[in-house]
């Protein structure tokens, strides 16, 4: 009897076990519960740990379609493209064995289409075990007559692992890239204790084990990402945790609101590329007190809008690629580029090996250090429109092309040597403002181009070429602009700013300015300098502003011809002959190599100081003047006083006009006195003169010599003696001789001309009757 009994009891344990077993194989997988509550791994204090399946290469993945109600994201992001591994025989991967109906058995999450981590499978298809809710508790059964049995993934003929949970809603099998939690349950007839098996741990950083990160928070929930998730409530375990993290939130797009949609990565080394790509509203958020948050790999962005990476050390390159609303902040990388993005902001940066920026518009790269060692760039803009680069620090130099709205600011710009610190070609619209550069600026086919120097010295060398519309400013302090270049036109205003300025326009490579419209070159306060190189032309107007302000042409290929017109406000107004520059507000001269006039037509008489610091003056303002052959006075009645020993040509002009010699002078030229009554007067020689008549004057008086002209003398008609004893030589002609000891003596060669003559003591008559 008692041996009927205990059969009995054995056929109703069997029976209740089939029973069970048959109700779980006929309820439905588990589908995404409105809460997206993550996938969770738990262990009991009393397991024994079993052999657990592990993540096992990054770049292996299931292809199998997610068991999820959302829809995964696009193949291809990330890592390389995904590869369904083989199915194994082997035996279970791991066991649990659950001591009450409620405990819950860890989840394993579905793998998405993303790059990831692939699960080993090795047992055989096993029913798929659905969760139940809170008011009825789990239980698993086993397909077979083994006394356990165990649930698992396999990879070939289960599309997603078995999900298990006690919470009111059903646990969501999310399609999360690379993030693995293998669990198994048995059943048995005899009372077991509740298992999880962990994974093999990973090698990892302190930070990250301490820290446990990258993470993201919605709704309340914490959700990890580690390559570790034992003993972690609401984790994803990855080989490439960020990735994992990005993934994540693009499967759940619907359910994370975009605020929430913050990845923190504190601290630690990440050896991943990381992929945010068809993504709306991402941060990637750094370690705020730089502690150190490292991505070992690239950064990609690609067609995504309001992006931001905070805090970060990128040690390869960032790439932003048809975006929109992309923010780069407090990150150092070893490139970064910009194509086809709109609106992209590049801040607090350090860059090793360049920014470019290509096909884009409202890109901002503020506050950044950028070298390059491979010869290119550091900061390239080509084909783009508004690109604002502000307090830029770049040893590589800055090239724009075919770009629009383009300005740099606040900048430090070097570059090798034999390169510009920055060239802009055919770009349109480009502001360089308080920049400082050790090499030129180069300006090709491009128009509507200012450029402003600092408050401190500037040396601002720009090559422009086919330039129509260019506005340089040297802003304070003692700059140097030099304009190297040709056919600059249209509106060209060329300022020193305050300071002693030197301006140099030089066209090495053609007419620098061959049409404009309207140029003005404007010293502005201080003292200025305008140099002219070459053969420069200008169609233009320099105005040397307050202080004293030069014209230098002694780097000038040919001679020149300037003209005194007016007298200015500081200086004189006047125009160079063959050049197309006027003037004004200038007050010094520097002549050519070549033979060169300096001419006071239209003026008021005039007094020049011939020597070897020679100057006039014209109604008490003083022009000074070196390196002139030729002195040419107006219509006004002038005097030139000669000193030392010059070498040039005085010519007195309309005016009755007085040629004084002064001390020893000797003048190495011509004096001629030109129209008017005209004389020579040796009143301050220190020597006494013998003046001897070689012929009646070229147009007035009479033409000679005296020995304190090395050349001779024209159109002179009166002769005043050095305190010492001179002697006049007539014409050899006859002649009359009117000699009085009280008014002045006169000299009459009965040819229409004659002379007035004091203070000479012997008197000579030519050949002829006297």
């Amino acid at each position: 009897m008692a041996h009927l009994l205990r059969r009995s009891a054995h056929v109703i344990v069997v029976a209740v076990a089939v029973a069970i077993w048959s109700l779980a194989t006929a309820l439905p997988v588990a589908a995404d519960g409105p809460t997206s509550t993550p996938v969770a791994t738990t262990s009991a204090s009393s397991a024994t740990p079993a052999t657990s399946s592990t993540t096992t290469n990054p770049s292996s993945s299931p292809t199998q379609a997610p068991a999820s109600n959302i829809a995964a994201p696009s193949p291809g992001r990330g890592d390389p493209a995904p590869t369904t591994p083989a199915p194994s025989s082997a035996t279970p991967a791991a066991t649990a064995s659950a001591t009450t109906p409620t405990a819950p058995a860890p989840a394993a999450t579905a793998s998405a289409t993303q790059p990831a981590t692939a699960v080993s499978a090795s047992s055989t298809p096993v029913p798929t075990t659905a969760a139940a809710s809170q008011a009825t508790p789990a239980a698993t059964a086993t397909a077979s007559a083994s006394p356990s049995a165990t649930a698992t993934k396999a990879a070939t003929a289960v599309p997603q692992a078995t999900a298990l949970a006690t919470t009111t809603t059903a646990v969501q099998v999310a399609a999360v890239q690379a993030a693995t939690v293998v669990s198994t349950t048995t059943a048995s007839s005899a009372p077991a204790t509740a298992s999880v098996t962990p994974a093999p741990a990973l090698a990892l950083s302190n930070y990250q084990t301490n820290q446990l990160d990258p993470y993201i928070t919605s709704g309340g929930t914490t959700t990890r990402f580690l390559t570790n998730c034992v003993g972690q409530a609401n984790c994803v375990q990855s080989v490439a945790p960020i990735q994992s993290a990005i993934d994540y939130i693009f499967a759940h797009v619907a359910q994370i609101p975009a605020t929430d949609r913050t990845i923190y990565v504190l601290g630690g080394t990440f050896s991943e590329n990381v992929s945010v790509k068809s993504l709306n509203s991402l941060t990637l958020q750094g370690s705020a007190d730089g502690a150190g948050s490292t991505i070992n790999g690239n950064v990609t962005i690609a067609n995504s809008t309001d992006v931001k990476l905070n805090q970060l050390k990128v040690t390869s390159k960032i790439e932003v690629d048809n975006s929109r609303n992309v923010a780069v902040n407090n990150v150092a990388a070893n490139n970064v580029s910009v194509a086809k993005s709109d609106t992209v902001t590049i801040q607090n940066a350090t860059v090793t090996n360049g920014v470019q920026v290509a096909d884009s518009k409202q890109v901002t790269v503020n506050n950044a250090t950028v070298t390059n060692s491979n010869g290119n760039p550091g900061v390239s803009v080509a084909k783009s429109e508004t690109v604002t680069l502000n307090n830029v620090t770049t040893n590589a130099g800055i090239k724009v092309a075919e770009s629009r709205n383009v300005t740099v600011q606040n900048s430090t710009v070097s570059n090798a040597p034999s390169s510009p610190a920055i060239a802009v070609t055919r770009s349109e619209n480009v502001a360089i403002a308080n920049v400082t550069t050790d090499n030129r600026i180069e300006v090709d086919d491009s128009r509507d181009v200012k450029i402003v120097g600092t408050a401190k010295d500037d040396e601002l060398k720009l090559d422009a070429n086919q330039v129509v519309n260019l506005d340089v400013d040297g802003g304070d302090g003692d700059d140097a602009i030099e304009l190297r270049g040709a056919d600059v036109t249209g509106n060209v205003l060329i300022s020193g700013g305050a300071g002693n300025d030197v301006l140099t326009i030089d066209n090495s490579r053609g007419s620098v300015f061959a049409t404009p419209l309207d140029l003005l070159i404007d010293g502005g306060a201080g003292d200025d300098r305008f140099v002219f190189l070459g053969s420069a032309s200008l169609n233009g107007v320099i105005d040397g502003g307050s202080g004293s302000n030069t014209l230098d042409f002694s780097g000038y290929a040919s001679g020149i011809d300037v003209t005194l017109n007016a007298v200015g406000a500081s200086g004189f107004d006047g125009s160079v002959a063959n050049t197309g520059i006027a003037f004004k507000n200038i007050s010094n001269l520097v002549g050519s190599p070549f033979a060169d006039t300096l001419r006071t037509e239209n003026l008021p008489d005039s007094v020049w100081q011939i020597g070897s610091a020679s100057q006039l003056t014209v109604g008490g303002m003083t022009f000074t003047f070196s390196g002139i052959e030729l002195a040419q006075a107006g219509a006004g009645n002038d005097v030139f006083e000669i000193r030392g020993e010059p070498a040039i040509n005085v010519s007195g002009g309309a005016g009755d006009d007085a040629f004084v010699f002064i001390g020893a002078a000797v003048l190495h030229g011509i004096v001629d006195g030109q129209a008017g009554v005209n004389s020579l007067d040796l009143r301050q020689s220190a020597t006494g003169q013998n003046i001897v008549l070689s012929d009646i004057g070229s147009q007035v008086g009479f033409m000679g010599l005296v020995a304190g002209i090395a050349g001779v003398f024209d159109n002179i008609g009166n002769f005043t003696g050095s305190p010492f004893r001179d002697m006049l030589r007539g014409l050899n002609r006859a002649s009359d001789w009117l000699l009085s000891s009280g008014a002045p003596n006169r000299y009459d060669p009965k040819n229409g001309r004659s002379s007035t003559f004091t203070a000479i003591e012997d008197v000579h008559s030519g050949d002829g009757d006297d």
